[in-house]
């Protein structure tokens, strides 16, 4: 019992912390993963992040293209069992907020496009996926809201383009659809 308590007190002053440092970060932290949400105000530029597609013969994909619509940007690859268990979720929830506008890309980190290419059918992923394996840009492109290691990592866009949540690991269904809600719920055009 007393082995606890200091856990949990030293679990409280994190997570105080991590809110305490930005106003505008609210973050929790659980067994499921590293969730944040950034208001509107604090976003900063649009994201981007462009590439060949995975899919053979599909044109390059580029986030810039989905200006309008909330995005879903989902990091992931074949070896990650995290990935393969969100996989099939995040298949149906495309599917269900489909027609309310919101789009749905995945980045494939690293695997080879056929190993990539073999995920996609086993799940029956629908939506498109950059494929990350040569370029290793990624990564790069979004360092200031995932480490590099992080897979799977999950990012809901603003209309905007910009970062308005931020999942590191696993990420539920209830909690992707709170955080597309939340995103939707926004007035196009939300200040900068």
């Amino acid at each position: 019992m007393l082995i606890g308590v200091p856990v949990l007190a030293v679990g409280g002053l994190v997570a105080w912390r991590a809110k305490g440092d930005r106003e505008d970060l609210a973050a929790s932290f659980t067994n499921e993963a590293a969730i944040a949400e950034f208001a509107p105000g604090s976003r900063g530029e649009p994201l981007t992040l462009a590439g060949p597609a995975l899919q053979e013969g599909a044109a390059p994909v580029d986030v810039a293209g989905y200006r309008g619509s909330v995005v879903v940007l989902n990091l992931w690859g074949s070896w990650c069992a995290p990935c393969r268990a969100e996989a099939p979720m995040l298949r149906d929830t495309a599917s269900a907020y489909a027609e309310r506008g919101v789009s749905f890309l995945g980045v494939n980190v690293s695997d080879s496009p056929a190993a990539a290419r073999a995920f996609e059918r086993t799940y029956a992923i629908t939506y498109p996926s950059l494929d990350d394996s040569v370029q290793q840009q990624a990564f790069l492109a979004l360092r200031e809201f995932v480490p590099s290691s992080a897979v799977p990592s999950t990012l809901v866009l603003d209309r905007e383009g910009r970062v308005a949540a931020r999942v590191i690991g696993q990420i539920s269904a209830s909690t992707l659809t709170a955080l597309l809600d939340a995103a939707l719920a926004e007035a196009p055009g939300a200040p900068a």
